[in-house]
């Protein structure tokens, strides 16, 4: 699992594509200051985004 910051709190998971021809998935959990940043928004190779509880 991948982090956006250490000492940041996750409020959402992003699930990425795999990279072309492979297959596993990139998973991050991000949080609200970083996705509205749009640092790991790339619309294109974003599978899903899941809002954590």
């Amino acid at each position: 699992m991948n982090y956006c910051h250490n000492n940041h709190e996750p409020k959402y998971q992003v699930i990425y594509k795999p990279a072309k021809g492979g297959t596993e998935y990139s998973v991050w959990l991000v949080c609200e200051m970083c996705m509205e940043k749009r640092c790991f928004n790339s619309p294109s190779d974003i599978e899903s985004v899941e809002v954590l509880a």
